[in-house]
């Protein structure tokens, strides 16, 4: 495993992260916070390398290491995958900035 993405869902309590596999399959998977009940949510199809991730509202979005894109998919269906963004030379990371994002009570570091 290559885990090179990785955010926490506070609304649902669940761990998301991406994972990268070299000439294998690479997904995008969420758990509750003591790491059961996994799910795999996106496997393969535009995930040639999935790198940095976020979620917003019903939404997944991850950078592809390989294809220098930035993509956007239901994180409960893995369906409606949308190309946000193309030719991202050396993109890493993608972070969604709303006070929705991470509630009242937790700390910002």
């Amino acid at each position: 495993m290559c885990q090179t993405g990785l955010t926490i869902d506070y609304t649902l309590n669940r761990i998301w992260w991406t994972d990268a596999k070299p000439g294998l399959s690479d997904t995008i998977e969420s758990a509750d916070l003591n790491g059961n009940h996994r799910r795999i949510v996106l496997k393969s199809g535009s995930l040639e390398h999935p790198f940095g991730m976020s979620l917003f509202q019903d939404n997944v979005y991850w950078t592809d290491w390989e294809s220098g894109k930035l993509f956007r998919a239901n994180k409960f269906t893995g369906g409606e995958e949308v190309e946000l963004a193309v030719n991202l030379r050396d993109v890493m990371n993608v972070v969604v900035f709303d006070q929705q994002r991470q509630p009242l009570g937790y700390l910002n570091i």
